[in-house]
């Protein structure tokens, strides 16, 4: 779909009260967007990852208690870091966007791969752990409920991740898919204040961010940097609506907000767009809050990493 159009959409839509809005823009994602053929292959390779980090760099998931931020349409994560070992996952979001029809559709598809996947998670679990644990899933009915009791996942919405009512030292893991990309600065930092409090001393955070314009993710017209060009009142005006609100850091923003609030950074991955680092070391206009940045790092487009 081209950017301006669904840019056109996403701020018509939010004009609306959220009673109405976030039906309407749910049924428009159904219907046109990502949710009318859901491909849940992305965020399970991507959950693997979590698990064979959690695996390397601490005693793995086996056991832990993990809180992730930012729950979304699906339970995708808090399925994956269960089946690889997790004993109890809770899973928050300030707002309740969490659609019960498509947890059942994400497990038969992970199901009808389940070869593949005992493979792929096998970085992040032992074989035997991944087996039991498959064929418990493959037991479960389509009621919500009843999946979240027998995954031991708490659901916990509308919540806010800067100020929860849990214990001190009580998660081994905080987590994140694609999450803080959408969240203003501020906001992250005290999110992460909160994790410092909730995690256990050997803990850790798991974040994988994605600083690309999402834009592009469904229009080939532009690059993962068109949106660099516009300043902070025009990207307000374009992107600055709840379904698409993106905060534009870039990953050594992230990494320079982890070290002021006292984070160790234990395992870091970046990734740069070929395209947009072309266009970029090539006269691609940049706003002047990214100017200063070199190309390479206005190029990352994925910034996954480990905090303690």
């Amino acid at each position: 779909m081209n950017w301006k159009l669904k840019a056109l959409i996403q701020n018509s839509v939010s004009l609306f009260p959220d009673p109405v809005a976030q039906p309407l823009y749910y049924f428009i994602q159904k219907k046109f967007g990502v949710f009318g053929n859901p491909d849940f292959s992305g965020r399970y390779r991507l959950a693997a990852k979590f698990g064979a980090w959690a695996r390397e760099y601490r005693d793995g998931l086996q056991g832990k208690t993990v809180l992730e931020v930012g729950t979304g349409r699906t339970l995708d994560l808090p399925i994956a870091l269960w089946l690889m070992g997790a004993d109890k996952i809770m899973t928050v979001d300030l707002n309740t966007y969490l659609r019960p029809e498509l947890v059942p559709q994400s497990i038969a598809w992970l199901l009808e791969n389940k070869e593949e996947y005992m493979g792929i998670f096998s970085a992040g679990a032992d074989e035997k752990v991944l087996g039991e644990r498959f064929e418990i899933l493959s037991s479960l009915g389509e009621d919500l409920g009843d999946i979240m009791s027998q995954l031991n996942i708490e659901y916990l919405s509308p919540a806010d991740a800067t100020c929860l009512d849990l214990d001190d030292d009580s998660i081994d893991y905080h987590v994140s898919l694609n999450v803080l990309e959408h969240i203003p600065e501020s906001v992250i930092r005290g999110i992460l204040c909160e994790a410092k409090r909730l995690l256990k001393p050997n803990g850790a955070m798991i974040h994988f961010i994605d600083p690309s314009d999402h834009f592009a993710h469904s229009d080939d017209s532009i690059s993962a940097v068109n949106f660099l060009k516009f300043s902070e009142l025009q990207w307000k005006l374009i992107g600055g609506n709840r379904f698409m609100y993106h905060n534009r850091m870039r990953a050594q923003d992230y990494s320079g907000l982890f070290q002021n609030i006292g984070l160790e950074t234990v395992k870091e991955d970046e990734v740069k767009d070929p395209r947009s680092l072309e266009q970029l070391q090539n006269g691609f206009p940049v706003d002047a809050g990214f100017a200063a940045n070199a190309a390479e790092q206005n190029a990352i487009t994925r910034y996954h990493v480990l905090l303690s």
